[in-house]
């Protein structure tokens, strides 16, 4: 991992927010968005459709 301080790296505006969130450090492209993006949704679709499920269940 990089200890340099983001004010000091030459692009940190477009960086940040990558290696906040991924800690990857590089820019998606717009099929990796659409991929993780995807999966994200279906995952919390699971979710609440498995918290319904065990709500109506449990009553």
């Amino acid at each position: 991992m990089n200890f340099i301080p983001f004010y000091l790296k030459k692009s940190f505006e477009k960086e940040l927010i990558f290696d906040i969130f991924f800690l990857r450090g590089f820019i998606m492209d717009d099929s990796s968005t659409l991929k993780y993006g995807s999966y994200f949704a279906i995952g919390i679709g699971i979710i609440v459709f498995l918290l319904g499920l065990g709500a109506y269940i449990y009553f």
